[in-house]
C-alpha cells in the first residue's frame, strides 16, 4: 500500500510527462519538494530540472506505476479495476452503486427483469444494473418512487392508486445521494419503451421531479378537486406541509409555471394557491384525500 496520495500521485504522473519548467508552490508541490527532493522552492513556484523528473518517475515505479499511466486513468473504474491498476480501491472514479437500479413488485407477482422470474418477500427490492432490467423486463409499466418507504411498501397502496397503471407495474426507486442514482434510473427509461409513471410528492419539488423523467405519461397522484378539497381544510387538522412549499417555491415554480404537463400543472396551481406540499405517505395507501372537519 502506498504512502503517497492520489493527489501526488497524479501529480507526479503529469509533471513527468508533461516536464515543466515550474508549477506554482501549493501542498502537493511543497511537499514533494521537502520531502523527495523533487523540484526546488523559488518564491511562489516550484522549479524543476531533469534531475527532477527522473527522481518523480523513480517515485512512481517505487509506488509501482508505471510513469506512463494516464493521469485521469482512475476516472472511469470502479473500485476492483482501481485496485488492479495500482493497489488502491478507495481511488476508484466510479461508485460503486453507479448504474444500478433498485427495483420491486406487486408482493402477489413475481419480479420479471433479468430474463428471470423472482418471488419476493414483502417490503423487499433487488438491485440491479440498469441493462439487465432493460434486456429482460417484462413488465407492463414502470411506477417511479420518490421515497424509499412507499416504495418498499408497494403492496399496501391502495388499489385506485395502481388502476390504469398496467396490470404488472414494475416499481422502481429514484434513488439517492448515497445509494442508487437518479441517473441511472433515467437512463433506464430512456431505453425501455413501456409507460412511465411518477409517484412523487406533492410539493414543488416533487412536482418538479417528476418533469424531469423522462417518457412521463402520468402520475400516481390524488386528482386536483381531491387535493384541493383536502388543503381547504382546518390547518392544523390538514396534513399538508407549508414549510416544504417554502423552501422549495423558488428553486421549481419556474418550471412549473411552464409545463405544458397538464395534470402537473392542475396539481401545482392547487399546492400554489394554498402555499402548502402533500408528502406521498399521506395519501397512497388511503382510498380517499377526505376533508377533516375541524376539532377531529
Amino acid at each position: 500500500m502506498s504512502t503517497e496520495s492520489k493527489r501526488s500521485i497524479t501529480f507526479l504522473l503529469s509533471l513527468v510527462q508533461s516536464r515543466p519548467d515550474s508549477k506554482p508552490l501549493g501542498e502537493v508541490t511543497r511537499r514533494l519538494a521537502e520531502v523527495h527532493g523533487i523540484g526546488s522552492v523559488s518564491g511562489i513556484k516550484v522549479r524543476y530540472s531533469s534531475a527532477d523528473f527522473g527522481r518523480a518517475g523513480d517515485l512512481l515505479r517505487l509506488e509501482k506505476i508505471d510513469p506512463s499511466t494516464s493521469p485521469d486513468a482512475w476516472k472511469a473504474l470502479g473500485r476492483t479495476d482501481s485496485w488492479a491498476l495500482r493497489g488502491n480501491e478507495k481511488w476508484a472514479g466510479v461508485a460503486a452503486s453507479a448504474g444500478l437500479v433498485a427495483v420491486t413488485c406487486l408482493p402477489s407477482q413475481p419480479l420479471r427483469v433479468a430474463n428471470s422470474n423472482l418471488l419476493l418477500p414483502e417490503g423487499s427490492h433487488l438491485v440491479l444494473p440498469a441493462e439487465q432490467i432493460v434486456d429482460g423486463c417484462d413488465h407492463d409499466s414502470i411506477i417511479v418512487v420518490e421515497n424509499l418507504e412507499p416504495f418498499r411498501r408497494c403492496g399496501r397502496w391502495h388499489k385506485r392508486y395502481l388502476a390504469a397503471r398496467g396490470e404488472h407495474p414494475l416499481f422502481v426507486f429514484r434513488g439517492e445521494k448515497d445509494g442508487t442514482r437518479a441517473d441511472a434510473v433515467n437512463a433506464l427509461l430512456r431505453r425501455t419503451s413501456i409507460p412511465v409513471f411518477g409517484a412523487f410528492d406533492l410539493d414543488p419539488a416533487g412536482l418538479g421531479t417528476a418533469l424531469t423523467l423522462p417518457r412521463l405519461d402520468g402520475l400516481v397522484a390524488p386528482g386536483a378537486q381531491e387535493l384541493d378539497s383536502h388543503l381547504r381544510t382546518d390547518r392544523e387538522s390538514s396534513s399538508g406541509r407549508a414549510d416544504l412549499y417554502q423552501k422549495q417555491y423558488a428553486h421549481w415554480a419556474p418550471s412549473l409555471e411552464r409545463t405544458s404537463n397538464k395534470e402537473v400543472l392542475l396539481l401545482w396551481e392547487v399546492v400554489r394557491r394554498h402555499g402548502e406540499g402533500l408528502v406521498q405517505e399521506a395519501f397512497l395507501e388511503r382510498q380517499i384525500l377526505a376533508p377533516i372537519a375541524s376539532g377531529q
